[in-house]
């Protein structure tokens, strides 16, 4: 009964060529093990190490990226589901408000107390599948926090503006809502 190199080869796994440089590279090995040097099986082992944690930090990478995906998705779900369900209705009126929205003017026929709100800051409008809503700014603020890139328009509640003091018309206020 031959080696096991002679076994494969009568079984045409391998060639003689490559039984050749697996003998020879066994004896290189024998030969360093034989002077003390260990340093093959050393770094063998180190690469083995380093492919590793170069695994294990790639799948920490990837489950991060799920994890950041579902929660921005689950964000975008709870968003929408607000939205829909407090928005207010009957909001349909003869008053036209214009806000911008992707750089692009914007216009929505609310009644005139709506539109009030609306210029007063109480009342926003958050755009959900290419539809606008409107939805009181307690609501919306709530909404921020989770993603704030489906609010089309809310303005300030501030009243104290910062004024200039060498402002020759401070004492004339043009209110928000001025109808043209």
């Amino acid at each position: 009964m031959g080696s096991l190199a002679d076994q494969l080869l009568k079984a045409g796994l391998t060639t003689k060529q490559k039984a050749k440089q697996a003998n020879t590279a066994k004896r290189k090995q024998q030969k360093q093990q034989r002077k003390g040097n260990v340093a093959v099986e050393d770094d063998l082992k180190k690469e083995i190490e380093q492919a590793k944690q170069a695994k294990l930090e790639k799948d920490r990478e990837l489950a991060a990226q799920k994890k950041a995906e579902l929660t921005a998705k689950e964000n975008k779900a709870a968003v929408k589901q607000m939205v829909l369900q407090h928005h207010i209705k009957d909001s349909e009126g003869e008053s036209v408000f214009n806000f911008t929205y992707d750089n692009k003017v914007k216009e929505l026929k609310v009644t005139e107390s709506l539109r009030n709100s609306l210029a007063a800051g109480t009342v926003g409008v958050c755009a959900v599948d290419k539809e606008f809503y409107l939805l009181p700014a307690e609501l919306i603020q709530r909404i921020a926090t989770r993603d704030d890139s489906v609010i089309a328009c809310l303005h300030d509640q501030d009243d104290n503006q910062v004024l200039d003091e060498d402002d020759p018309y401070a004492d004339y206020v043009i209110p928000d809502d001025l109808m043209w």
